[in-house]
């Protein structure tokens, strides 16, 4: 398992769509001496999909392929 890895504010506005509700990332999330992070193929992946699926959470885009691309997705680049 890979670190969270952390993104710049303006991936986080433009991939990632901090502060717009159902549209952000599920995988957006803080750590620790990281800052704003990218979650994905973290130890909170699993933990996350789980919630996705479970449409418990706010945020419920997936909005990139993650590290180390972070390739926006088609969803990501329509809206």
């Amino acid at each position: 398992m890979a670190e969270p890895i952390a993104v710049t504010k303006e991936h986080q506005i433009e991939v990632c769509r901090l502060g717009q509700g159902e549209l952000c990332c599920s995988y957006l999330g803080f750590t620790p001496g990281v800052g704003m992070a990218c979650l994905k193929a973290s130890q909170f992946e699993e933990m996350i999909s789980k919630r996705r699926e479970a449409k418990s959470m706010a945020a419920m885009g997936d909005n990139c392929s993650g590290p180390p691309d972070f390739e926006p997705t088609e969803i990501s680049r329509a809206v």
